[in-house]
């Protein structure tokens, strides 16, 4: 069953991925005793932290988020959520003209829009997942609601870190409980700041329409690509927000939230659940271990 699935889920994307693309997909998997691996070409990752890709020229900054925008939108235009979109599945890599790009990783969760696994089976991070995501794990909310536009809010949040440094803040509300995620705040009704009104306005609106709490009223990635590129086209010179300064013009306003405890992936493990379409991307059971092997 798990060979089966994995073949599918490897037959899809490698439709739609190419050698050297930013679609890092499985090329070959082997069972060795009790575990698997999983092979893929090899990406030379970059060490930079949030903190330094903050740091960089506003131009690369927003270099970098088109490009992920780009690769989620390669998924998006095939009605495929990636479902587990979070900075650990976003590799960095530094080109040889010394611009940051992004390879995206980590397929094993993706489902049909509207369609995804049974809410006891779903592989979430809470850290990066959206309201509706969160209403789905909780049985408070349907599957249907779940689409592309989840994958839209965990890029929010993402892009947010490329420009700032650091997450999006909550302003008001009730008390934040320890390890509260973004969904939960949103939901409890506090207010974003991500930090960029003054310094970035654009990117500031940007992101704020990203993690609209309702996912109908969130951009298309198509939209959220545009809205990059005139950015992109728009003159950069007096934007110098970063972390430092986000910082400091946020003091005293925000809800507090715990930095050092964040929510954990949750994966539960209950039995299968046979594919309706043969063409639907896979689910796959079992633990993965990662192996990379270089191309020749």
């Amino acid at each position: 069953m798990f060979e089966t699935r994995h073949r599918e889920l490897q037959q899809l994307l490698g439709e739609i991925s190419s050698e050297g693309g930013n679609l890092i997909v499985t090329k070959e998997f082997f069972r060795e005793k009790a575990k698997y691996y999983k092979v893929t070409a090899k990406v030379d990752v970059s060490s930079s932290s949030m903190n330094e890709v903050s740091r960089l020229p506003p131009i690369q900054r927003v270099v970098l988020a088109s490009t992920v925008a780009h690769s989620v939108g390669i998924l998006h235009r095939l009605g495929i959520v990636h479902g587990d979109i979070k900075p650990a599945n976003v590799l960095l890599k530094v080109t040889e003209k010394g611009y940051h790009t992004a390879k995206l990783i980590d397929f094993d969760d993706c489902f049909k829009a509207g369609e995804p696994a049974p809410s006891e089976e779903l592989v979430v991070d809470l850290a990066y997942a959206a309201p509706e995501a969160n209403k789905y794990l909780r049985e408070e909310g349907p599957g249907e609601d779940v689409t592309c536009a989840a994958d839209i809010f965990a890029l929010g949040l993402i892009f947010c870190q490329y420009l700032t440094g650091q997450k999006p803040q909550f302003v008001g509300g009730p008390a934040a409980p320890s390890g509260a995620a973004p969904a939960d705040l949103l939901m409890a009704g506090s207010e974003l700041s991500t930090g960029l009104e003054h310094g970035w306005p654009d990117a500031h609106k940007l992101i704020s329409s990203m993690l609209a709490p309702d996912f109908s009223d969130r951009p298309s990635i198509g939209k959220v690509a545009e809205e990059l590129q005139a950015i992109r086209r728009s003159d950069l010179t007096g934007v110098s927000i970063g972390a430092s300064a986000r910082s400091s013009r946020l003091k005293g306003r925000l809800a507090t939230v715990p930095r050092s405890t964040e929510p954990k992936s949750i994966r539960v493990e209950t039995g299968s659940k046979a594919l309706s379409d043969a063409t639907a991307p896979s689910r796959l059971r079992g633990s993965l271990t990662r192996k990379t092997s270089k191309e020749s």
